[in-house]
């Protein structure tokens, strides 16, 4: 009673809560900081919000951004792999890639053909402050029932939803399409809470991370699995580890050339691999975000590929690499010279794709002993440190990725004045346009108003070409030649048509998020095209609307109540 009486009179004078609460460690304080300032930065007001954001969906994508930013994802990609709600199997999110690359329905016709690591990333992650073993019970299941590759996936139709029946059934294919070249396989599961430590997961918990193991080898009995328990200690570290820092890179010889902040040196292969590389686990990882503005992706057992390779690991006595290699060239807004170091803050390598592959698959092909070691090499790359502005970042890409045959759409993604024009006229609008992958979300930009290549490609493609099909099937194909490169982004569009498009398809897939009748439920991005380009030929009332009259449509009356009627049609 003595003590109820002393909380009581504590309470009256303010200093306990009525309802007391558990005390928060130092990192679930910290964390929780950086989550609100994270969230005001991506989604500014909608948090809260009724037609807006949730705190547990913001803590998905938050989860979701920090575990899969060694991929380099961008915002877009991040949510296409989203699949919680009804059905999900107790799956948040699920992402396939290939060589650390996230693969899409199209992307499959241009899969490599060697050295291939498949990679199944699984999310769950709950507001909790601790973890649940039936949240374990639940993923073991659901990968018994899904991954198999015979798995009938429509027959689970009533069981699973539509979107992660869709992510399984490209993962199935993608195995199947590169079985012939015994691909790695490895499962990625994360569940995440706002437990003090992932520590804190109870020992039977744990245990069920080892059956999920067992199911997953039924399937594969050569797969992998690496499962980790995410506090808020360990989301802290990703989410501290996630802000760029800048790479050091050791010279060998230089600056054989020096002006203005730019140089050229002789890099050792060995600290090349290092600088392209980090440490994950035993193993080390190709940094993906450095070559984010290349415009070439790899190019696989290419002839050129192939004669790199066998200079590698066949080197010839009295020649060095770089007099065989045309080497790479690095842009950077900072690189600072120390001795022999130079440390270059956000490097973006624009030539010499296919030549840091090759080095980087050399050198973690040989035996781990040799490769802690990392093998005694003394031969050279010649490595081209460019610090450059915005403008001239564009000329450079230009002209540096004009040798060797390229998707003209990639390079002009980059280096076309026209998508510059595109990008300044849209930030009068509030739409920050990524023609360099992620650099306005690294920039701190809210969420909704980053607008990628391929989002606006799919907009325009459904909108003012009247294609849907098109921008929901085959959105990486939109770019890929010049002929439909161009049909999307035509000089003889008013700069207006694409902000636009831009409006009123987020319009649409926040109308589908919120208040999407039942019935499309589970479909909402197998529509979301159909209904931009439907609402578009109502509002304007014609079949075909000319590019030059869809900017002149007055968006202030699509509001839900029109978006519902036009669905019935659609």
């Amino acid at each position: 009673m003595a003590i109820n009486k002393s909380v009581k009179a504590q309470e009256k004078k303010g200093r306990l809560p009525q309802e007391r609460k558990k005390i928060l460690s130092n990192d679930q304080t910290v964390l929780e900081h950086i989550l609100q300032e994270w969230q005001k930065e991506v989604y500014q007001d909608e948090v809260d919000d009724p037609a807006g954001i949730t705190p547990s969906e913001a803590f998905e994508l938050f989860s979701a951004d920090q575990i899969l930013r060694k991929y380099d994802l961008d915002y877009d990609e991040i949510e296409s792999g989203i699949v919680d709600g009804e059905h999900d199997g107790g799956i948040d999110s699920i992402y396939v890639l290939v060589n650390g690359k996230l693969i899409s329905d199209e992307a499959i016709r241009h899969l490599p053909k060697s050295d291939v690591r498949i990679e199944v990333v699984v999310i769950q992650s709950k507001t909790d402050t601790g973890f649940n073993e039936g949240v374990m019970n639940n993923l073991i299941t659901t990968a018994e029932e899904l991954f198999g590759l015979q798995t009938n996936l429509d027959e689970l139709e009533n069981v699973y939803n539509d979107k992660l029946r869709e992510i399984v059934g490209r993962f199935q294919e993608i195995y199947k399409h590169l079985a012939s070249s015994f691909p790695e396989l490895n499962f990625e599961y994360s569940y995440v809470t706002k437990a003090k430590t992932g520590e804190d997961a109870s020992a039977n918990v744990r245990r069920k991370a080892k059956a999920l193991e067992k199911v997953l080898k039924e399937h594969f009995d050569k797969c992998t699995l690496d499962f980790q328990f995410l506090g808020a200690r360990e989301l802290y570290e990703l989410a501290r580890r996630s802000q760029r820092q800048p790479i050091p890179l050791k010279f060998a010889k230089g600056p054989l050339a020096e002006t203005d902040g730019s140089c050229v040196v002789l890099v050792h292969l060995r600290d090349y691999y290092q600088f392209i590389t980090y440490a994950s686990n035993s193993e080390r990882q190709l940094r993906l975000e450095i070559f984010e503005s290349n415009v070439r992706d790899y190019e696989g057992d290419i002839d050129v590929n192939e004669d790199i390779h066998r200079t590698l690991v066949e080197p010839v006595q009295g020649e060095d690499f770089w007099w065989l290699n045309n080497g790479v060239t690095i842009l950077t807004t900072e690189a600072t010279s120390a001795g022999e170091q130079l440390t270059i803050r956000d490097p973006q390598i624009v030539n010499g794709l296919q030549t840091s592959v090759e080095i980087y698959r050399h050198f973690s092909n040989l035996p781990k002993k040799g490769r802690r070691k990392l093998a005694p090499d003394n031969r050279n790359i010649l490595v081209r440190v460019i610090k450059c502005s915005d403008a001239s970042r564009s000329k450079i890409i230009k002209a540096t990725n004009y040798q060797t045959k390229i998707p003209i759409a990639s390079l002009m993604a980059t280096a076309d004045p026209f998508q510059e024009m595109i990008e300044d006229y849209l930030k009068g609008q509030t739409y920050f346009y990524e023609r360099r992958k992620n650099f306005y979300k690294n920039l701190k930009k809210p969420k909704r108003q980053i607008v990628s290549v391929t989002f606006l490609a799919q907009a325009v493609m459904a909108i003012v070409l009247q294609e849907p099909n098109n921008s929901r099937g085959r959105p990486s194909d939109l770019l890929r030649n010049k002929g439909a490169y161009e049909r999307v982004f035509s000089r003889d569009y008013p700069l207006a048509l694409f902000a636009t498009c831009i409006q009123l398809t987020k319009r649409v897939d926040g109308f589908l998020r919120r208040e999407a009748p039942l019935y499309v439920k589970g479909n909402e991005s197998n529509i979301r095209f159909q209904l931009a380009m439907f609402t578009v030929m109502a509002k304007a009332g014609a079949l075909t609307p000319s590019p030059s009259s869809i900017p002149k449509l007055e968006l202030e009356n699509v509001d839900s109540t029109f978006l519902k009627k036009c669905l019935k049609h659609v």
